[in-house]
């Protein structure tokens, strides 16, 4: 028989029963036998008290070697106390026999249930991890989401239970962002790639291709490679974002900071006004993460503006830490903002911008990343046009260290 966990459970129960039964067993035989010894001294005081003989006179010579008989002649023949004690001792020895044999069927007995009750038990209180290994054969790549869902008593399986649960969720998300990778990066992917080999194809084609036609070529592919490496850069940012997260004290206002100064040329070029209002606050999470989802957003604020458009951004500690962009635009379908964090959506057709403004994955990536520390991100179509961002976040413990406010408003010219 394989020593499986449940047989050596019941083992195991079963030993410590029969140590525990075989003292208990000693223990009442050592009683009685005590007991019994004790009893056995009686007759032979009354005999010696109605005799007027010392006490301990009649004692068994079995346990009295030095017996000696009084200077007064006594009868050769047992007396009545002598053939008393006797029976009584063939008695007590009877009965001592008696009781350890019983005492050992008994407990035989007791540790044979005790056993086959354990293993009982053991099959019982072990169903669960059956139920578990039995899941884990029939997990593959494409069928993790159906959980174990035990019910029954809060205790350590049903913990196992909920661990295994968990990672299977976490397995989940992990082939889904994976799944979601190949799919939007074959799907954007093909039109770079075959742009390039249509060109190529042209260019070769021609049987007295000139120096224009190379340079043209080789310029269209160098911005389809560029197109193609941007993508690829924002569909791992995508993935990295379904991913753990670095627990690292980040200044949130810092970064929409520096944010502001690496897009204030790109702001220029299209006389955008911007007015900032920046609070101390500070959070937990990844800094390279982050970093994209407030870039993602002031991007996003800057590239779906109209000419000579508006930015408002504010930054603010209250129960969460927050990030506002508020930027002018074409109108939104309120209806249809949610589907702007989806991946590769880029709402309508005035929103469409080309190869290279964006491939509508910035706000997928503000709500994965978001998602991923916890926090949350809403979008608002204004009713004069554009869009409104607010991101909250779970703050840190202290912005002590964080620089104080401070209220910013540029104008930037044409």
């Amino acid at each position: 028989m394989r020593a499986t966990i449940r047989l050596r459970l019941a083992l195991i129960q079963t030993a410590i029963f029969a140590v525990v039964a075989a003292a208990l067993v000693l223990g009442v035989y050592a009683l009685t036998a005590s007991s019994l010894s004790a009893s056995s001294t009686e007759p032979r005081s009354r005999a010696e008290r109605l005799l007027g003989l010392p006490a301990g006179t009649l004692l068994d010579r079995s346990t009295r070697g030095d017996f000696t008989l009084p200077s007064s002649p006594l009868p050769r023949r047992p007396t009545l106390p002598q053939i008393a004690a006797d029976v009584q001792a063939q008695t007590r020895a009877q009965l001592l026999d008696r009781v350890l044999r019983f005492s050992v069927i008994l407990v035989g007995i007791a540790t044979f249930v005790t056993f086959v009750a354990g293993w009982l038990m053991a099959r019982r209180s072990l169903r669960p991890i059956r139920r578990i290994t039995s899941r884990a054969r029939m997990i593959s790549e494409n069928d993790l989401r159906q959980p174990i869902a035990m019910e029954g008593p809060r205790d350590e399986l049903h913990e196992l239970a909920d661990t295994f649960d968990e990672m299977l969720g976490r397995l989940d998300r992990a082939f889904a962002a994976q799944r979601l990778f190949a799919a939007n990066a074959s799907h954007e992917l093909r039109t770079p790639l075959t742009l390039i080999r249509t060109r190529l194809d042209v260019t070769l084609a021609k049987p007295n291709a000139t120096r224009e036609d190379l340079e043209a070529m080789a310029k269209v592919i160098r911005e389809a490679i560029e197109r193609s490496a941007r993508l690829i850069e924002g569909l791992l940012m995508l993935a990295r974002a379904n991913g753990p997260v670095a627990p690292e004290t980040v200044a949130l206002d810092g970064l929409v900071r520096d944010t502001l100064d690496d897009l204030r040329e790109q702001a220029d070029r299209r006389a955008l006004s911007i007015v900032a209002r920046i609070d101390p606050c500070a959070v937990v999470g990844d800094p390279l993460l982050l970093k994209h989802v407030v870039r993602n957003v002031l991007e996003n604020a800057i590239i779906h503006n109209v000419e000579g458009g508006h930015i408002e951004v504010r930054a603010w500690r209250d129960t969460r830490a927050r990030v506002l962009v508020s930027n002018g635009g074409s109108m939104i379908v309120p209806t249809a903002v949610d589907d702007l964090f989806l991946p590769l959506h880029r709402g309508g057709a005035d929103r469409v911008q080309d190869g290279s403004s964006g491939f509508g994955l910035g706000l997928a990536i503000v709500k994965a990343v978001t998602e991923a520390h916890h926090g949350s991100v809403v979008a608002t179509a204004l009713a004069d046009g554009g869009l409104a961002v607010e991101i909250a976040l779970p703050p840190a413990g202290s912005t002590n260290d964080v620089t104080e406010s401070t209220e910013l408003q540029v104008s930037l010219p044409g």
